[in-house]
């Protein structure tokens, strides 16, 4: 739609007179502009993200409410607090990666972590750098009945959940960071 038929519109919809239809038209001609190129904009971060092997519905850096007894690798060890209360997701992951099936890949969040890192709030989380990518059934995780999305304004930026993700994959400890390669490799669906 170009500068004449805007005012041509104007012209028909509205009772003024013409430098301030020329006007109107003007405006309107460059506010659509803009708004292409912000859609032009969006279309292209989206089809870059689109062509990748990560979630379109889950940013790393959410945060994933579960349970202790969920998660893989955890011998059905049940916080004495919660024993009781089976409806309460207390425990919080980050998702530090996920696949085009939204299967997501999370490092848990617990008070007596090693490294640290901060959210969105400016409040210091800590860690160790476990990537776990299965519940405690084997299954890969997803968002349903035992992994729900949490409070957003917990979450942590995609900056530093990329670098829990590196410390992760590049720990000291080879046993520590061929298992997280691994698990990530195997979420990816890489041989």
């Amino acid at each position: 739609m170009g500068y004449l038929d805007i005012k041509e519109i104007l012209k028909n919809n509205f009772d003024c007179d013409d430098k301030k239809i020329a006007r109107m038209a003007k405006k309107a001609d460059s506010t659509i502009d803009s708004l292409i190129k912000h859609q032009t904009k969006v279309e292209r971060k989206l089809a870059k993200r689109y062509g990748k092997n990560v979630s379109q519905k889950i940013v790393n850096g959410t945060i994933i409410m579960t349970r202790d007894e969920f998660l893989q690798d955890n011998n059905n060890y049940k916080k004495p607090k919660y024993k009781d209360k089976k409806n309460i997701l207390y425990r919080e992951t980050v998702t530090v990666d996920s696949n085009k099936n939204d299967e997501l890949a999370v490092i848990k969040v617990q008070s007596g972590g090693k490294l640290e890192v901060k959210n969105k709030k400016g409040q210091v989380e800590k860690y160790n750098p476990y990537i776990k990518t299965k519940d405690n059934e084997g299954k890969p995780i997803k968002i349903g009945e035992k992994f729900q999305v949490g409070d957003p304004k917990y979450n942590v930026s995609v900056k530093n959940a990329n670098q829990m993700k590196k410390e992760a994959v590049k720990n000291k400890s080879h046993f520590i960071s061929s298992g997280n390669r691994k698990a990530l490799k195997e979420l990816k669906g890489r041989k």
